[in-house]
């Protein structure tokens, strides 16, 4: 599958494009789910930890 984000006129839209081969094999039960995350736990750091600037002069 390849993904791409593409402009539009409401603004931009993340495309999915399936293989055709997955999609045409006798194998695949329908309807096929995407899943566009797992159970990955995302940590975000606070903007204080962001960025360091040193002005020793």
């Amino acid at each position: 599958m390849t993904t791409a984000v593409e402009k539009t006129t409401a603004g931009q839209a993340l495309i999915y494009r399936p293989d055709a081969n997955f999609l045409a094999d006798p194998d695949v039960t329908y309807p096929v789910t995407l899943v566009v995350a797992d159970d990955v736990i995302w940590t975000q750091l606070p903007n204080a930890n962001d960025t360091f600037i040193n002005n020793s002069s």
